[in-house]
């Protein structure tokens, strides 16, 4: 089910616990977000939200401690589709950057997880709601975590 609203999903309403096992993480979907696919190899889903937003939620390996060029190339691959890249943070465990595009904001969040493995999410919404998804986002972002390590 996809519930609209003018607002975004509320911090009140009930979260859905989601992970993918063979990448070794879980987090919190939004309330208003209903699974949409699964990867044929179940190492990514997708989920559309309220007034247009839509979440991806992937594992990937990563080999050699290349981690920062892994994400380094997602925002590359992004601004080439467009998106103009306006917050960026790297670290060796963790990267997180944002941009704009057609009143659009995306929100990637990468973390390490276990080994060669690497959890990320993307997160699409539009600009007019960035108020209402601001906590929604931090909240995704702190429960983004390795499990079964």
């Amino acid at each position: 089910m996809i519930l609209a609203s003018s607002t975004g999903p509320s911090l009140a309403q009930e979260w859905t616990a989601f992970g993918i096992r063979k990448a070794g993480f879980t987090f919190d979907v939004p309330p208003g977000f209903a699974l949409d696919h699964i990867a044929e190899d179940g190492q990514a889903a997708t989920f559309l939200g309220p007034q247009e937003a839509s979440l991806v939620v992937r594992g990937d390996h990563v080999s050699g401690g290349k981690f920062k060029q892994n994400v380094e190339a997602l925002m590359a691959d992004d601004e080439g589709h467009g998106w103009k890249v306006t917050y960026r943070r790297l670290t060796d465990s963790w990267a997180s950057y944002s941009g704009v595009k057609d009143g659009m904001i995306r929100y990637v969040r990468a973390i390490v997880t276990c080994d060669d493995r690497v959890a990320v999410f993307v997160m699409d919404y539009r600009q007019s709601e960035k108020l209402g998804y601001d906590p929604v986002v931090l909240r995704m972002v702190k429960s983004l975590d390795p499990e079964g390590c």
